[in-house]
């Protein structure tokens, strides 16, 4: 350990309190807008728009989501950013039909507890259907993360 500090807390402490920061990246997304989101889980330290954030995370609901605030990166729920995850609609597609679900659902992932906004399909499944449906999104995303 005395080896570790002797030689390379400094350059180690370095490193952690730069990502922590902007570090001299360009703050435009690649599509214009201004990028203040960043995936530490996908992307590492790029930063995004908010749509594009959202769009990229349709797939993966339960990343953690960081905002720049000017000062340092603080914690976003994609819920919060506009992300609906669509239950049970064919293809997982959108539903043209969606029935807004519970706003703040609770998903327990290998990366923590997540508060997800739902929507159910309301095309033809039965609601036993649906229900079997969220059970099955509960073990897609299990699996995923």
């Amino acid at each position: 350990l005395r080896h570790w500090v002797a030689n390379f807390r400094d350059d180690y402490l370095r490193v952690l309190v730069t990502r922590e920061g902007l570090m001299g990246q360009d703050s435009v997304c690649s599509c214009g807008r201004p990028a203040k989101y960043r995936c530490s889980e996908c992307y590492g330290v790029q930063l995004f728009c908010r749509e594009c954030i959202v769009n990229g995370h349709t797939t993966h609901p339960l990343c953690r989501i960081e905002r720049w605030n000017g000062t340092f990166f603080q914690k976003r729920e994609l819920r919060h950013l506009g992300l609906r995850v669509q239950l049970c609609h064919p293809g997982n597609q959108p539903c043209p039909r969606a029935r807004p679900g519970r706003s703040k659902f609770v998903v327990i992932a290998p990366n923590g507890f997540h508060h997800v906004a739902l929507d159910f399909c309301e095309c033809r499944l039965s609601r036993l259907q649906t229900q079997v449906g969220a059970a099955a999104f509960t073990r897609l995303v299990s699996s995923n993360s």
